[in-house]
């Protein structure tokens, strides 16, 4: 790590991915994250709910229209690899189906 990522003030900023299908998609959407310039580095938490921490250089969170900007970029990234960003809290598509998958006990036949 150069001795300007030490010298720079990060933030982590929490996000979902969406699409997520194999493990092998983990790689490819951290190597996706990493290619934009204000991303120092992104990792993520959990497979199973898509929850990603992306670390960025604090300066770009100064200015609303920027982070708004930085966010639609890091989309625009992850979806030429079929995969979508979206704000922390957000069920994924994998979430979905599991949920649909677990029987109701308490369900009247």
């Amino acid at each position: 790590r150069s001795s300007q990522d030490q010298q720079r003030q990060l933030t982590k900023l929490e996000f979902v991915v969406d699409n997520m299908g194999c493990e092998a998609c983990v790689k490819a959407v951290e190597d996706a994250v990493s290619q934009h310039e204000d991303v120092v580095v992104g990792k993520i938490i959990s497979f199973d709910t898509g929850d990603i921490n992306i670390f960025v250089d604090s300066s770009i969170l100064v200015d609303q229209s920027r982070q708004q900007s930085f966010e639609r970029e890091l989309d625009d990234l992850l979806r030429l690899g079929g995969y979508e960003i979206h704000e922390k809290g957000w069920t994924t598509k994998k979430m979905k189906a599991a949920a649909k998958k677990v029987k109701n006990p308490f369900s009247v036949k």
